[in-house]
C-alpha cells in the first residue's frame, strides 16, 4: 500500500531568527528545552532608551522594504507585458 509521508515546513535561517525574534519579543521561550539558559554575566544589560525603538521597528521596516520591492517588480512586469511591440515589417 502507499505510505503517507509527513511533509517537514523548511524555514530559511533567516525567517527563522525573524520568528524567534518575535517570539521572544512576546515573552515566548526561543531557547531548546534540553539546553540550560545562557548565564547572565555572559549578556550585557540592555540599557532602555531611544535604541530600543529603533531596533523594535526593524522587522516592520524589513517588511516594508520588501513589500515595496515586490509590488516594484510586478509593477515592472506589468509594463513589460503591456508595451506596444514595434511593428515589423520585412525588407529585401
Amino acid at each position: 500500500g502507499k505510505r503517507a509521508t509527513k511533509k517537514k515546513l523548511h524555514i530559511s535561517p533567516s525567517l527563522f531568527f525573524l520568528f524567534a525574534y518575535y517570539d521572544q519579543r512576546r515573552g515566548g521561550e526561543t531557547q531548546p528545552r534540553n539546553l540550560p539558559p545562557p548565564s547572565p554575566r555572559k549578556m550585557p544589560q540592555q540599557q532602555p532608551g531611544a535604541s530600543a525603538h529603533v531596533l523594535d521597528s526593524v522587522p516592520l521596516f524589513v517588511v516594508i522594504l520588501g513589500a515595496a520591492h515586490v509590488l516594484a517588480l510586478v509593477f515592472w512586469i506589468y509594463k513589460l507585458a503591456s508595451q506596444k511591440q514595434p511593428t515589423r515589417s520585412k525588407t529585401h
